[in-house]
Parts: structure tokens; sequence; C-alpha cells
């Protein structure tokens, strides 16, 4: 996120962080600040809150998988052996 604001050329001061997307959304939507969110997000409709679809810049994010170590389920493996491939 530091990135993308750098991009723009803003500083945001940030106060609070939310812990989770519910809670960002119960944020927003009791007009505690502003956010900027996953698009996928915006599928989950909060009081107060609307969504502005970002066009530039946009931003890749990295994601990674856990699961327990004693874990020995074909899904899992399946899942695994997705991600390592893409």
């Amino acid at each position: 996120m530091a990135n993308l604001f750098a991009k723009a050329g803003i500083n945001p001061e940030i106060s609070i962080k939310a812990n989770g997307l519910s809670e960002l959304l119960g944020l927003v939507g009791s007009g505690v600040g502003v956010s900027v969110a996953p698009a996928d997000l915006s599928q989950l409709p909060h009081s107060g809150v609307v969504f502005v679809k970002m066009k530039k810049p946009q931003l890749t994010l990295l994601f990674s998988a856990a699961w327990r170590k004693s874990e020995k389920s074909e899904v899992v493996e399946a899942l695994i052996a997705i991600m390592k491939s893409v």
C-alpha cells in the first residue's frame, strides 16, 4: 500500500487500522475514514459504504497459502500443486 500511495504522490495519515475486512467496512460505514480495499469486497455491501473502482494505479498482490503441517488431504495437495504452477 505504501508503494501505491507513493506512486500517486500521497502521504496518508493513518490513525487506525482494521483487523479484518468486516471491521474495515464497519469503520468506513461509521464515518471513521476511507480505505483502499480489494475489488471483490464491493460484493459485501455495508450500510453507508460506497465503492469506487480505481483505474490507476493498479496494484497486484502476491498470495500465499497456509495449512496445518499434519494435513494430508488430497484437496490440500491439489491446491499446493495449482499454486506452485501459477
